[in-house]
């Protein structure tokens, strides 16, 4: 196999230049305040001009489109994995189980949480509370009351920080349908709950097949645990110091400065443009599989 050109890493060796650029939003292109740095946003465009750029988001889908379009993307994963659109196509969506959704109700009053059900177009929270409406401006969405009534793929419990201290499932949750991942922030804290198989990693792998590419291809950015196994499988993985414990161990390079600081710029600068000179906001990591 004959080698593509890229950057020179004198830790890792050559960096193929990726022919897929994959991005998470929340911690890793957006800040706390929701906002993306102008040099981040003008790199991901010039870079879509070139490849593949796409979005990997726990976000529901109307929210993450718009970021979508934001920076030249054509490939949007929203929900957690659970729905996959491309060029405007909706090439995957997956549903929660209903007895997953009657769990997390029991486990929403126990907890005093918050219980967002999200379809393909809407958002219907369990109660109308301040988090809740915190939720919904953050995410640009107005609340639908009532059951949905189109299938169910992605649900979240919402609590303010700390609300889900004592409950921290990661992986399989009420059976071996659905996938529980907890995260937490500023906003309070989350529980990520999406069908088995619906995850970012499983509807990245799909979006390469269709397009002919592997992981070998992929260059991907991102933070936390949901993004972990993307950045275990893409030939490059970039994430950020403050990241989750998962997504550091599963990275080959990290940022020494957060989001909203023009990072992913200076990376692609250095993996996709191949800006001559040194690069001293990309630090070389050595990931077990790139021994």
């Amino acid at each position: 196999m004959t080698a593509r050109p890229g950057f020179l890493c004198a830790a890792c060796g050559p960096v193929p230049t990726p022919r897929l650029v994959v991005v998470d939003l929340d911690g890793t292109a957006l800040d706390e305040a929701d906002r993306l740095h102008p040099a981040d946003r003008a790199a991901l465009r010039r870079a879509a001009a070139s490849c593949t750029v796409a979005v990997a988001t726990a976000r529901p889908a109307p929210d993450a489109a718009r970021w979508a379009d934001e920076i030249g993307a054509d490939t949007c994963i929203a929900l957690g994995g659970a729905v996959t659109v491309s060029a405007g196509l909706v090439g995957t969506a997956t549903p929660v189980p209903p007895d997953a959704l009657d769990h997390l109700r029991g486990l929403a009053v126990s907890h005093r949480a918050d219980l967002h059900l999200h379809t393909l177009t809407a958002w219907h929270p369990s109660a109308d509370t301040p988090t809740a409406r915190a939720y919904g401006r953050r995410h640009g969405l107005t609340p639908i009351p009532g059951p949905p009534r189109d299938l169910v793929l992605m649900a979240e419990l919402v609590a303010p920080p700390g609300g889900l201290a004592r409950f921290v499932p990661t992986g399989p949750l009420a059976g071996p349908d659905t996938v529980a991942t907890r995260s937490d922030d500023a906003q309070g804290d989350y529980l990520v709950v999406t069908a088995g198989g619906a995850d970012k990693r499983a509807a990245l792998a799909r979006v390469l097949s269709v397009r002919g590419l592997d992981w070998a291809d992929v260059l991907a950015f991102g933070d936390g645990a949901l993004d972990a196994p993307v950045l275990a499988a893409a030939r490059t993985g970039v994430t950020f110091g403050h990241a989750h414990p998962l997504a550091r161990e599963s990275a080959t390079h990290t940022l020494t400065t957060g989001p909203g600081a023009g990072s992913i710029a200076a990376a692609l600068a250095a993996l996709v443009d191949r800006t001559p000179g040194r690069h001293p906001l990309l630090t070389c990591l050595h990931r077990k599989d790139a021994a």
